[in-house]
This record gives structure tokens, sequence and C-alpha cells, in this order.
């Protein structure tokens, strides 16, 4: 007979599972540079979610909405302002609520990533907010294809996205693999990894992870006091 414990893990390894997403990412502290979520898989799910959102905005607009948003202004600069205001409230209801209540967009759901906080916390409702509202930056939706693995609109709020399958080879100890993805992955994009202690092979997954973490946590801060 199975105990109630068993149906309560699997719960919590659900991604699908809305409520349950945030645990999924939070069971226990990791290191999020080993784990984010490719440029092109970010690219995609910036694809399908801006799909979603002007379908939104369309739907606002067939209930009459844009009387409001996109009234017929008699200056350019009118109408500028009224669409990026359209644009504005379609971003905060489509992205905040989806965000800060499972941690994933529909977009996200599909390509299997997640936002998390810097420290891989759930993001909060100011960072969700942060997000959003760096998205309406110009150009902002390439940045992420820039030096640095994350795009403006992560930067500035202290999120970053994650990529479950990369999370799934973590807490199945594919730690050395997933470091060495990272290594050849950011190029200089991000401060150079320290060198490893020479008893660096005989060490367990564990320790390396917690290892990485310090060292991690050492580099953010030392970026911190720089800026």
């Amino acid at each position: 007979m199975r105990g109630s414990g068993s149906a309560d893990v699997s719960e919590q390894l659900n991604p699908y599972s809305p409520t349950d997403a945030p645990l999924l990412v939070q069971q226990q502290s990791f290191d999020v540079t080993l784990v984010l979520a490719s440029r092109w898989r970010r690219f995609w799910t910036y694809v399908i979610d801006w799909v979603l959102s002007m379908v939104a905005l369309s739907l606002l607009a067939l209930t009459g909405y844009e009387i409001f948003l996109v009234g017929s202004g008699k200056s350019i600069l009118s109408e500028f302002l009224r669409s990026s205001m359209s644009g504005l409230v379609v971003l905060l209801i489509y992205y905040v609520p989806q965000e800060l209540m499972f941690g994933w967009t529909v977009g996200k759901l599909i390509l299997r990533t997640r936002v998390v906080g810097v420290d891989s916390d759930p993001a909060d409702f100011l960072q969700i907010l942060g997000r959003t509202l760096a998205r309406m930056i110009p150009f902002e939706a390439l940045s992420f294809f820039g030096s640095k693995p994350f795009g403006w609109h992560d930067s500035l709020s202290n999120t970053r996205v994650v990529c479950l399958r990369k999370l799934e080879r973590l807490r199945a100890g594919e730690v050395e693999s997933l470091i060495a993805e990272r290594d050849e992955w950011f190029q200089g994009g991000l401060e150079s990894a320290p060198a490893r202690p020479p008893d660096w092979n005989s060490w367990s997954d564990a320790k390396k992870a917690v290892w990485e973490m310090e060292q991690q946590s050492t580099q953010r801060a030392n970026a911190e006091r720089r800026d």
C-alpha cells in the first residue's frame, strides 16, 4: 500500500500542475546558470506568447475596448500613445497573472521553461511586474541574443528563465555535463568560472553542486559591487 507521501512527491514533480509549478523549481536551491533556457527555446516561446497576446488584443478590439485604447486621435503622437497603452495593457493582462501564479506563460508551458529569481526562488510580484514593463523597451525581444544568455527584462528584474529538462538532469546528478555545457555556451558572456579544486574529480555530485552555487553567489556579489 502506497502512503500519502508518494502522492505528494508525484504532485510536486508534475511540471504542468499550475499550483505546484513553483515547487518544481523550489524543492532545493540550485545554480540557475546551469539550467538556463537556450536562446532559441526562448525565441520560440516568445513567438508563441506574442501570437497569443495579439489574439488577446484582437479580442479586446472586437469588444469595443479600442474606443479607449486606440481611438481616432488626430495626431501621430496621440495614436502612438494610444497604441503603446493598448500594448501595455495586453502585456500586463497576459504575462503578470500567469508568471506570478504559475511561473509560466502558455509559451513557457509548451517549451517547458519557468521563471525564477536569480537565486532560484520563485519570482515575486515586483519582479514579474518589472519583467513585463521592461518588455516595452524597443528591441528588447532581441536582447537575449547578446553576449549574455538572458534578456533585458531578465536582468532588470533579477529573474531568469530555466529549462525544466536541464533541471531534471541536474537533479539526476548530471552536474559535470551541465557545467561543461554552460562554460561552452557562455563563451565569456559571464565572469569566467574559477579554477576547480585539485581533488574535484573525487567529490560527490552534491558537493560539486554546492561549490558551484557558492562560486556563483560570489560572482553575483562581485558584479553588484562593480555596478
